[in-house]
């Protein structure tokens, strides 16, 4: 394992969030200290450019737009409200700093998620609240983002539940080449929606069955060409589930299957807590993140088995003895990982004949660049279009990776306990 960099947040609380922007050079983070920090790359060492006293209340999550809208923030807080956040050049001093533009105050409980809608479908902000409702805006007008306007919003919740259902989180459907769809989460049920033209209301579509918990989180993949989409959720079961979502013509609808089902890992003879999930650019490796403030890297073989790939921990101490459970892990995790979801598949997986070595990534000094492959503060994993899973090297040698440009980024992070309030960036490969 080697720890490319640590970063002190110095927020005073436990982070909720960080999140990249599009091009991987800034992240924002937010935490229950009611504040949001902006950060940039800057001589190869992240520096904080910017503090924002946003909410009254803990933040939840943060949410770049797409560059094309300019330098835009979202944020979600347990006071209800939403902010939009746009950075300006003060003409005076020559500085940037960030205003508050956008102030969304519909919902009756917290807001848990936020997110911008792709830029296809122009400059629009989704938010899920634990009113059971999902709420979407618009900006009337891109050049003013003080003015938003509530264009849709629908019970995500359907009227068969008796009790409360708390909304936790979405994820857009990234594909310019769809309808509108939105993959909802409430409780232990994941719903996918469809935004339906002819009937000018959002309509679900498929459900993603077999969670047997609470769904922290949703993530959709990117559709590299595919004739299928694919969707992951983490549970606090400690399964990370994948799905996929293919389109009958024939029949007009969407049909769901499971496709993937791993453990997050066990500490103590109990599953792992997962947080958050989130796929790279190419939808074809799957991070996730747990309450073990360790990040895993997932992805599929030739027939289809999802197998974990890489280990990034906040310390050095978990990355010892991760490093070591994970060569057992990923054999074990091999032959159940596409088992179906129910009570048989749930139990430890046999372990099959597939040994897993573990290799470091070269030093920042072997290195053509210090810039870190992957960043992790439980869990933090930047990708980007031109990065692919590199080959295996030919001898025991530490090998050594070019860095990938910067494009489109994504970065989870879990909730677990983070005492020191800090980010680390780091990264461990292991090589089959």
């Amino acid at each position: 394992m080697q720890s490319f960099m640590s970063v002190h947040s110095g927020h005073d609380d436990f982070i909720h969030d960080l999140a990249f922007d599009w091009y991987g050079t800034r992240m924002a983070t937010c935490s229950s200290d009611q504040k949001i920090k902006v950060w940039e790359m800057q001589e190869d060492k992240w520096t904080n450019t910017a503090e924002i006293k946003a909410h009254s209340g803990s933040i939840h999550r943060v949410s770049w737009a797409h560059p094309e809208f300019g330098s835009v923030l979202a944020s979600c807080s347990s006071d209800r409200l939403v902010y939009v956040y746009e950075e300006q050049l003060d003409g005076r001093t020559g500085q940037r700093t960030w205003r508050k533009q956008g102030r969304l105050v519909d919902s009756r409980d917290s807001v848990q998620d936020c997110q911008f809608a792709p830029r296809h479908l122009g400059l629009r902000l989704a938010t899920a609240s634990l009113d059971g409702r999902v709420r979407i805006y618009e900006s009337n007008d891109v050049m003013n983002l003080s003015a938003w306007s509530l264009v849709e919003e629908f019970e995500a919740a359907s009227s068969s539940h008796q009790t409360k259902c708390n909304v936790a989180c979405l994820t857009w459907n990234p594909s310019p080449f769809d309808p509108a769809m939105l993959c909802v989460s409430m409780a232990s049920s994941v719903k996918v929606w469809e935004y339906g033209a002819g009937a000018r209301r959002w309509c679900t579509v498929a459900s993603l069955d077999g969670h047997t918990d609470e769904v922290h989180d949703v993530a959709w993949a990117p559709n590299m060409g595919r004739s299928y989409h694919l969707i992951a959720t983490a549970c606090k079961d400690g399964y990370v589930r994948i799905y996929k979502l293919h389109f009958q013509r024939a029949s007009q609808t969407y049909v769901p299957s499971l496709v993937g089902k791993v453990s997050h890992g066990v500490s103590g003879g109990a599953s792992i807590e997962v947080w958050r999930v989130c796929w790279n650019v190419s939808g074809s490796i799957l991070a996730s993140s747990g309450d073990d403030g360790v990040s895993r890297l997932w992805k599929s073989d030739f027939q289809g088995n999802w197998q974990p790939i890489l280990v990034a921990a906040a310390t050095p101490q978990q990355t010892q003895t991760q490093t070591r459970t994970l060569q057992a892990y990923g054999q074990g995790n091999a032959s159940s990982m596409n088992q179906p979801s129910n009570s048989s598949s749930c139990g430890t997986a046999q372990p099959s004949n597939q040994h897993l070595s573990s290799q470091s990534f070269a030093t920042p000094s072997q290195q053509t660049s210090t810039r870190p492959q992957v960043a992790a503060s439980s869990t933090l994993f930047s990708s980007h279009p031109s990065f692919t899973s590199p080959p295996a090297p030919t001898s025991t040698s530490n090998p050594t990776f070019a860095t990938p440009p910067t494009h489109s980024p994504f970065a989870p992070i879990s909730e677990s306990k983070q005492e020191d309030m800090g980010i680390s960036f780091s990264a461990h490969r292991t090589f089959q």
